[in-house]
């Protein structure tokens, strides 16, 4: 979300096919609000980390046949609301949690 801008509802609305299929030209394509597609390039430390959980997506449950990029325990599509559990229980343990939201995360890439 950080580095693509995007909205937590477009994050847990990846498919593996919105993905960039090639190193050389990465772009994300993210459909958003009001069913508008936009394309996002894909910045380094994006990659690095879509590539990561790709690699850790391949032994989870259904990953072979569920197209969504994030998935839950049961290899179904991760739902808005884990997602924020998610975001909420990693900013509670870094002492962020009054300061970090999904919707905000939005957002810092634009501050740094």
């Amino acid at each position: 979300m950080r580095f693509a801008g995007a909205r937590i509802a477009e994050a847990v609305g990846l498919d593996l096919d919105d993905l960039p299929t090639t190193q050389r030209r990465r772009r994300l394509r993210i459909r958003g609000k009001g069913r508008r597609n936009r394309s996002v390039a894909v910045h380094p430390e994006l990659g690095a980390a879509l590539d990561a959980w790709l690699d850790t997506r391949r032994g989870w449950p259904d990953a072979d046949t569920n197209p969504a990029v994030f998935l839950n325990r049961t290899g179904g599509r991760l739902s808005l609301r884990a997602a924020d559990e998610i975001i909420g229980t990693i900013a509670t343990a870094a002492g962020l949690a009054d300061r970090v939201t999904p919707h905000v995360l939005r957002h810092i890439v634009s501050a740094l």
